[in-house]
């Protein structure tokens, strides 16, 4: 065998390896490694199939190829153009259309004119934030005319979660909980029906519950190992409520769509992907487009509806920003609960 032969040979085999090791359904560090790039993987083992081919090494290829083939199996899907479950149209007395943005800023970011100006040109109704620290804070003083409430993470020292809410959103009740050192925002709102936000006597649609956090990055087994924690203690705390109001889960999940960890937080909360049907939407990192990969997350109960899903650029960041439009078809008093899917 050529040494040409030989190393791709054995591209072939590590590649392959990588890519079966993103696939299996088990909730370990190497396995979330390896899942949150599966994109990428996929690529690397394809291009291994054909070079292989190319030099007529049968079995590396046909290894690399099968592994490849199952990769892409899971990422296309997900990538095409599809309705979301219920897009047919709102309910009567429905929660109204509104537009949700989240963004993580970077902590070290200090482009505050730049970044303001891409928030106003967004025009999101919700705005979930994270790593805002007391330099942020102040700087955000400047969109109190579009934002009159803004709340900040009370309970860390360290960059953490802010809330903004544009006119037409109403908060009805607040609580910040303690995360293992990332608090997370467990709020109660409610959007204006009519042109009347803001003002006394406004209109306004049911409420719903609005969840947002930052989850730890899994660099390090002992950082996945909390991480998970995390998400246990947000999950036990959703499932203890009753399911009554509708339900948004917004924030730096520092984990992907493919992750089973993921997948899990969403099957047992009965949580569907804003970003459903709208392509794999990537949002970090922002500085190498071939490592992209979709980490924040805008999840909703099955009632919402997001009529629209993209990123946006914000500046300054290593994330860009994922927002939706959002429009709730379900659960209004009167109708039955939306059928749980399994996402």
């Amino acid at each position: 065998m050529s040494a040409a032969r030989t190393i791709i040979a054995v591209l072939c085999v590590v590649a392959g390896f990588a890519a079966i090791l993103s696939l299996i359904p088990v909730e370990a560090w190497p396995v979330e490694l390896a899942a949150s790039f599966r994109v990428q993987i996929a690529v690397i083992t394809t291009l291994a199939a054909g070079l292989a081919l190319g030099l007529r090494a049968r079995v590396p290829a046909t290894i690399a190829g099968a592994a490849a083939l199952a990769c892409w199996a899971s990422v296309v899907p997900l990538a095409l153009p599809a309705s979301q479950p219920g897009a047919a149209g709102p309910s009567a007395g429905a929660i109204p259309s509104f537009r949700i943005l989240t963004i993580n800023l970077e902590w070290s970011n200090r482009n505050a004119s730049a970044v303001l100006g891409a928030l106003r040109e967004a025009e999101p109704d919700i705005l979930v934030l994270q790593e805002v620290d007391n330099w942020w804070r102040e700087q955000f003083t400047g969109l109190s005319d579009i934002f009159p409430v803004q709340r900040f993470d009370p309970l860390s020292r360290r960059p953490g979660v802010a809330i903004l809410l544009g006119r037409r959103i109403e908060l009805r009740d607040e609580a910040w909980l303690p995360l293992h050192g990332r608090p997370y925002a467990d709020f109660v709102l409610a959007v204006a029906r009519d042109a009347s936000a803001g003002q006394a006597g406004a209109t306004m649609a049911p409420s719903f519950r609005l969840t947002a956090l930052h989850a730890l990055p899994p660099r390090s087994a002992l950082l996945f190992r909390a991480r998970t924690r995390q998400l246990d203690d947000v999950r036990a705390h959703l499932l203890a409520r009753d399911g009554a109001e509708p339900q948004l889960v917004v924030g730096d999940f520092n984990m992907t769509i493919w992750s089973p960890s993921f997948r899990r937080f969403t099957r047992e909360l009965h949580l569907e992907r804003a970003r459903l049907g709208f392509g794999l939407v990537p949002t970090w990192p922002t500085w190498n487009s071939l490592l992209q990969v979709p980490i924040d997350h805008i999840l909703h109960s099955p009632g919402f509806v997001a009529t629209s899903t993209r990123s946006i650029t914000i500046p300054g960041s290593d994330h860009h920003g994922l927002l939706s439009d959002v429009l709730f078809i379900g659960r209004a008093p009167g109708d039955e609960p939306a059928p749980a899917k399994d996402s």
